[in-house]
């Protein structure tokens, strides 16, 4: 799930994307991943933004693969920078984004 920024008009967000364990290791991620891109590049979108948790480390790989970047935070966590309260709810957050 994705969507286009309301108050940023370059960029949209990955909010979440869940692929079967018996699929990962098969591209299905990648090709959510790359559709999204593509989609949000021709609407003018030129930046892409989402978050993992910071123990979820195959999800950080799977993000620097891709082309994300780590946003730096003035937190860390075991080594990462993280967003404390990043969702309201306590949500410790690693922050990425890509640039199109």
């Amino acid at each position: 799930m994705g969507f286009l920024s309301q108050s940023n008009p370059d960029e949209s967000y990955i909010r979440i994307v869940m692929v079967d364990p018996a699929s990962r290791g098969k591209g299905v991620g990648r090709a959510l991943y790359e559709e999204f891109s593509k989609s949000v590049g021709m609407l003018g979108r030129s930046l892409i933004r989402c978050v993992t948790a910071p123990r979820k480390k195959e999800s950080i790989a799977f993000h620097t693969r891709m082309g994300f970047i780590i946003e730096p935070q003035e937190q860390e966590f075991e080594g990462l920078p993280v967003c404390l309260d990043y969702d309201g709810r306590d949500g410790i957050r690693v922050v990425f984004k890509k640039e199109l």
